[in-house]
């Protein structure tokens, strides 16, 4: 049974839209999460709620493989400021498989909005593989801080939005806290910083005001001075985080016994609902 949690207040409109996606697409929603800036813990009063749903098809025929099946839809809504990605457990299990942080930030989250016991063997299995997928989760964020920056610095483009420094500082951080703590990243980012203990009092007065600007919906310009600092210490730990991944030995992978555990799972998990 699916019990609907923290929907007091912003979300009070979810268990109707949650039944008509369900209705409309015949599926059942075992899981949905914030994985934006409210479950990072820098949203300010115009930020969306931005979510992630893990839904299975009531159909279990579209599981054999015999047709194509929709494995994903969005759903937005202005006046209600939401943005709703669901994904069908196959794809969303995958995010698992691979490393892919999506997966992991969404089981998770603090801000959880359903909980029921398909929903909780789903983090189970999740937490268990994470030892095996640790490397590819940080080569994942590595790769979301390199592409990030890169695009910044090909454009010759000032950053001048507190989400544009913040989506390549978050996922630097998420490495550096894996590697220190050896476990999974903080998801909120006051947290996550606290964590990661870093030594350069102008760095983190630098991030801090980033986040305290966004946090309070203010438009943001770092000064010139900042903005080079910033840089410099963002290359430098991008370069560090990819010599480290690059060198760390991680937990052998039987990548044939993870695909037979990953579709005895599935299988379970999908006949179970």
């Amino acid at each position: 049974m699916t019990v609907f949690l923290n929907t007091q207040n912003s979300c009070k409109w979810l268990p109707s839209e949650i039944k008509h996606f369900e209705k409309t697409h015949n599926v059942t929603v075992i899981g949905i999460a914030d994985n934006g800036s409210k479950a990072w813990g820098y949203s300010c009063e115009t930020s969306d709620n931005d979510l992630k749903a893990v839904f299975i098809h009531n159909d279990k025929r579209k599981y054999l493989n015999l047709f194509q099946y929709e494995d994903s839809y969005r759903s937005q809504n202005k006046l209600l400021n939401f943005d709703i990605t669901y994904y069908d457990i196959s794809k969303f299990m995958g995010f698992i498989f691979k490393g892919n942080a999506q997966g992991y930030e969404t089981l998770y989250s603090d801000i959880q909005y359903v909980e029921n016991e398909y929903y909780s063997m789903l983090q189970s299995w999740a937490r268990s593989k994470y030892i095996q997928n640790k490397k590819e989760l940080g080569y994942h964020y590595y790769g979301l801080a390199q592409s990030t920056y890169k695009r910044r610095v090909e454009e010759k483009k000032d950053i001048k939005k507190h989400h544009q420094w913040l989506y390549i500082i978050r996922p630097i951080l998420s490495v550096i806290d894996m590697m220190e703590n050896n476990n999974l990243p903080k998801l909120n980012f006051d947290v996550l910083l606290n964590s990661v203990h870093l030594k350069d009092e102008n760095i983190l007065k630098i991030i801090n005001y980033i986040v305290s600007t966004k946090k309070s919906g203010i438009n943001m310009t770092l000064p010139d001075e900042d903005n080079i600092m910033l840089s410099e210490w963002i290359e430098e730990n991008i370069d560090y985080i990819k010599d480290f991944l690059d060198t760390h030995e991680s937990s052998e992978k039987n990548i044939e016994l993870e695909k037979k555990e990953y579709s005895s799972f599935l299988t379970s998990l999908i006949n179970s609902v």
